[in-house]
């Protein structure tokens, strides 16, 4: 009877527990981030696809590469006319793939969207890795110049849910655990842990000098997701 007596009210506190902690809990998926204003997120959205398409330009320039070193060991050789034209059919399947891809959405710009736009660019960025628990995604950080904003963007980001969960900026790498961090400062709570997010870093940091974000729960000093930084 008494072991009885013990189980009811092991789980009499454990419910209790559980109705205590899960408000904190984030379980929410982002479909629009209101943070930024027009301006900064048409800013937000050509560098980033800026930043891609030197990431692309890259690649290209090692494919372009790689073809002309295949075309020069084999001048001399009978199968250059094979060579050339399968890179003629390669050339035509690209075309023809980019020919059928969906044409970004225009709209609308101001002379102030324009000089926005034009002064933001990707400072840093990273990957989503997975520490406590699994997460993938992007991260950018975001300069529009000197004396203005820097953002923090969160893309495509996809994470546990978890209570209290906060986005650091640490000085730090190879974080494994709440001993690692070093030094860092809290941006704010998570959005949510699905959807692509933006914040607003203080005019106070200077991105220059961190070198990991962090996805972290509070309450517990778990280090859910690390994302390190390049330039």
């Amino acid at each position: 009877m008494r072991r009885i007596v013990i189980v009811c009210i092991a789980l009499v506190c454990c419910g209790l527990a559980y109705w205590l902690i899960s408000p904190l809990f984030i379980q929410r998926e982002l479909t629009e981030d209101t943070t930024l204003t027009a301006e900064q997120q048409a800013g937000v959205a050509e560098a980033i696809e800026a930043f891609q398409g030197e990431e692309g330009s890259k690649e290209d320039a090692t494919v372009a590469e790689s073809t002309e070193m295949l075309k020069k060991e084999m001048e001399n050789m009978e199968d250059v006319v094979v060579v050339e034209s399968m890179l003629e059919v390669r050339n035509d399947i690209e075309e023809s793939v980019k020919k059928v891809e969906e044409a970004p959405v225009q709209k609308d710009v101001t002379a102030a969207d324009t000089e926005t736009a034009e002064e933001a660019q990707v400072i840093a960025s990273g990957e989503i890795t997975s520490i406590a628990h699994d997460g993938t995604g992007k991260v950018k950080i975001i300069s529009f110049g000197e004396g203005k904003d820097t953002i923090l963007s969160l893309v495509d980001l996809a994470v546990s849910n978890g209570p209290d969960l906060r986005v650091l900026l640490s000085k730090n790498t190879q974080i494994k655990s709440a001993q690692d961090l070093g030094e860092y400062i809290e941006i704010d709570k998570l959005k949510g842990n699905v959807g692509t997010q933006h914040y607003i870093v203080p005019d106070t940091v200077n991105p220059a000098e961190y070198k990991s974000v962090i996805i972290y729960c509070k309450p517990f000093r778990v280090v859910f997701n690390v994302a390190e930084l390049s330039a």
